[in-house]
């Protein structure tokens, strides 16, 4: 099942909670609203060694967590975000939804990807014996400027772990972070450019509160 995002302008209530979703924003009479995006990203750029802009800055020991937590990030994206113009395949996993919205990445890297992530956030393995053959994959990691984001085998790894060599699949973690730093950045100029919005029956209400807090602070 395929929906579009409605063509309608943002009423100011709604844009007014996308912004506080996306940028840290000052208190309001004492209370603070932080959203677990902004949360996220933070702690995705602190694991994988980048400063508060996204910037990588040097080798962090942490990477594997990092790359975890950027791709949890996509999750989210697309459960809550989708643009003007785009129609939403709902059969599809949301971090399918957020990549194929928000970048260029071919579907076969998309299914990686959420192989990767499903591996990582499940149980922290490099081996996905998925069902699907699009996302079967034994997983390598790379960190360096070069690699590609990910580089496919000659031939799918057939879900016996004493066959590896020729069939692993290499996916470079700074290029994750970097995939990912480029998806923030969009969503934030969508909606600069009104283009950006909630995710079709996400109200304000569960928005906010599934992917938010307020909190008093001292004034």
């Amino acid at each position: 099942m395929s929906t579009d995002a409605t063509a309608q302008p943002l009423d100011d209530k709604t844009r007014a909670a996308i912004t506080r979703h996306l940028v840290d924003v000052p208190a309001v009479n004492g209370r603070q609203y932080r959203s677990s995006f902004n949360a996220l990203l933070q702690d995705a750029r602190h694991a994988a060694g980048r400063d508060a802009s996204g910037r990588l800055v040097g080798l962090s020991a942490t990477l594997w967590l990092g790359a975890t937590a950027y791709l949890v990030l996509l999750d989210q994206v697309g459960k809550t975000f989708t643009l003007i113009d785009f129609s939403i395949d709902q059969t599809r996993p949301a971090i399918h939804q957020a990549l194929t919205c928000f970048t260029s990445l071919d579907s076969a890297s998309i299914e990686a990807l959420y192989a990767l992530r499903c591996s990582l956030a499940h149980d922290y393995s490099l081996a996905s014996p998925s069902g699907h053959p699009e996302r079967t994959h034994l997983f390598r990691l790379a960190h360096d400027e070069h690699t590609p984001l990910i580089s496919f085998p000659q031939e799918q790894w057939p879900i016996d772990y004493s066959v590896i060599q020729g069939h692993e699949t290499l996916v470079n973690l700074r290029k994750i972070g970097d995939l990912v730093e480029g998806v923030v950045d969009r969503l934030r100029r969508e909606h600069a450019s009104d283009r950006l919005r909630l995710y079709p029956r996400l109200s304000i209400v569960e928005f906010e509160t599934r992917y938010g807090l307020y909190y008093q602070i001292n004034t």
